[in-house]
């Protein structure tokens, strides 16, 4: 008796499909910086993608802000939270804004956030 191995009828299995490679998400703010907190203010990105937070914290330099992430799309919301006294008890959120996004794999997705008049902020895909 002869077992065929490769013949007609015959299915490889394959393991499940690879995951989506890992992208850049660089977020930098442009403009001017807010002009009516005496007290000072802190910065803050909420990074949300498929109803979930990815990350929800302090932009504390205003410097670019990198993280890697998951191919997929994403919402970036950035806003402020001034201080009240001093930046140990902070206000409700103001000058929020946010976009949608899909980070590539492989690439670098920028965004700009930029302050307008006080109480607004818009954010656009850098070019």
């Amino acid at each position: 008796m002869v077992a065929g191995c490769g013949g007609p009828g015959h299915t490889e299995t394959q393991g499940p499909p690879a995951a989506p490679p890992d992208g850049r998400l660089v977020i930098a703010e442009e403009g001017t910086e807010p002009c009516c907190y005496m007290e000072g203010y802190v910065r803050f990105l909420r990074i949300e993608s498929a109803g979930r937070t990815v990350f929800d914290g302090r932009w504390d330099d205003g410097g670019p802000f990198r993280r890697t992430l998951p191919a997929g799309d994403y919402r970036v919301t950035r806003y402020l939270r001034p201080c009240d006294g001093n930046c140990s008890l902070l206000d409700p959120p103001s000058e929020r804004c946010s976009l949608r996004i899909t980070v590539a794999g492989h690439g670098e997705t920028q965004v700009r956030a930029m302050p307008k008049t006080l109480g607004t902020c818009r954010m656009l895909l850098a070019e």
